[in-house]
């Protein structure tokens, strides 16, 4: 029965969004810039070597990062 609701309410949800209204067109319209955003935001740190893989990292964050893996 639970999972009958979650299931409904998503839908439910999903349909909202794809209402012609106003307020929906304008939430729809943030969430896209909102990814833009995102996307370009990393984009630029791959351009400036801000995103490093772990190998790269210093010993110390290694460490860590090695110790909440075991747990």
């Amino acid at each position: 029965m639970a999972s009958a609701s979650v299931v409904g309410s998503s839908l439910e949800g999903f349909a909202i969004l794809w209402q012609d209204r106003a307020i929906v067109r304008d939430y729809r319209t943030l969430l896209q810039i909102e990814t833009k955003l995102s996307q370009t935001a990393f984009e630029l740190s791959k351009k400036a070597r801000l995103v490093a893989k772990l190998d790269a990292m210093p010993p110390a964050l290694k460490s860590i990062v090695q110790k909440y893996e075991a747990e």
